[in-house]
């Protein structure tokens, strides 16, 4: 088990340094990132890793509890960017030693920053800005983390 949890480490990890070799390396080819608040869907490596090459600021990551099991994990992490600091959690999937799903969820619903529209997709089933599903596990995301002892088996909600 210990396999994966590295695995989400080392993506956060490399994530904040910029090694942008190193985390591509962490993704399968056909990765699917996910953005429930703002209703975006990334396919593939290539731009996801564009997406976050672009991505504006002076952002910052420092993990603070990794959970993962042989298919699932989830990692609440602290982020910063231009002097706001906040919580965050981002939930895996795995396969072949492979992250084949992300899945982030930020404190709050928001709308995404222009400049981005040539690598996601949005989806279009939302309520007030964002799915029920996902309104539920932001609120009730740390407290499911806090209360379960192995990664999130059902996998985490999907708005499509």
């Amino acid at each position: 088990m210990g396999g994966n949890r590295e695995l989400a480490e080392r993506f956060i990890a490399t994530l904040e340094a910029r090694d942008w070799t190193a985390w591509a390396g962490l993704l399968h080819p056909d990765v699917i990132y996910e953005i429930p608040q703002s209703r975006e869907r990334i396919r593939g490596r290539d731009r996801y890793l564009q997406f976050n090459q672009e991505y504006p600021g002076d952002w910052h990551l420092r993990p603070k509890v990794t959970i993962a099991d042989e298919r699932h994990g989830v990692v609440w992490f602290e982020w910063r960017l231009d002097g706001r600091v906040d919580d965050a959690m981002a939930f895996f999937e795995f396969a072949d030693g492979l992250i084949t799903r992300v899945t982030d969820f930020w404190p709050e619903p928001y709308e995404p920053p222009a400049g981005r529209e040539h690598l996601v997709e949005r989806s279009l089933r939302a309520s007030a800005g964002i799915c029920a599903e996902s309104q539920d596990m932001s609120r009730q995301g740390f407290v499911w983390l806090a209360t379960r002892s192995g990664a999130h088996r059902n996998g985490a909600p999907r708005c499509a």
